[in-house]
């Protein structure tokens, strides 16, 4: 049995445009996950001595590639998963 539940919140909003969910239960659903995600972040930066903070936990393009594709790379694989 499949849990039905969505990965990020890009996911979320895949469902909701393919009318898959509610809006009140997509709503919902965002809500939370952006709360779990600031929650995580918040219990990452509290466990992690402040010498080694600097870009932790974030997700930056290589030096290779740039904003642009980042995004485009980003989008696609994005509507892969939904």
């Amino acid at each position: 049995h499949v849990s039905g539940g969505h990965v990020n919140p890009a996911v979320t909003a895949g469902m909701l445009i393919g009318r898959r969910i509610s809006v009140l239960r997509g709503l919902i659903y965002i809500v939370g996950q952006l709360l779990g995600s600031a929650m995580g972040a918040a219990l990452l930066l509290a466990l992690t001595p402040r010498s080694r903070v600097g870009s932790l936990g974030m997700t930056l393009p290589s030096g290779e590639v740039s904003m642009g594709q980042a995004v485009g790379i980003d989008l696609m694989l994005g509507f892969l998963l939904v």
